[in-house]
């Protein structure tokens, strides 16, 4: 009786050890899936944005597109702060006019992923008042990290 106690005992102790097995491998390779996708630059940018962090914000977007920005900032004396501010309002000025404004009720989602090579794009959608509308981030990766392209 103790050897067939004995013994189922050792086959729980394999099967749970490889569910265990199971469970951690996909657990790493969804960690490595979403950190060599641009998932965690959106991440980032979405908080930047949140926090009115211009320079963060900067370091998501693509290096030639920030040095655009940077040198349309030193031709017109405008800070990153100013020139950030100004996006905003504009685009919260278009927004207002589609009735499409941010509130508090508002959410969003990632609605879609795609991925070819270095390039990549994400579908964000956004819940507001009812209103769907979904919006498409296009990301390059250059040396191993995503940025934002905005041309």
């Amino acid at each position: 009786m103790s050897k067939v106690k004995s013994k189922k005992k050792k086959i729980l102790i394999i099967v749970t050890a490889s569910i265990l097995s199971l469970i951690l491998c996909a657990g790493i390779g969804a960690f490595v899936w979403y950190e060599n996708s641009p998932f965690p630059t959106v991440v980032k940018m979405m908080s930047a944005v949140k926090d009115k962090d211009v320079e963060t914000v900067l370091e998501c977007i693509e290096p030639d597109m920030t040095n655009k920005i940077q040198l349309v900032m030193g031709f017109t004396g405008m800070s990153a702060e100013d020139l950030f501010d100004k996006i905003l309002a504009s685009k919260t000025d278009k927004e207002s006019e589609e009735n499409d404004t941010p509130t508090e009720k508002s959410s969003i989602k990632f609605a879609g992923y795609e991925r070819n090579g270095d390039n990549a794009s994400i579908s964000l959608e956004t819940i507001n008042g009812g209103e769907t509308t979904t919006r498409e981030l296009n990301f390059v990766r250059i040396s191993g990290t995503w940025y934002l392209t905005l041309g």
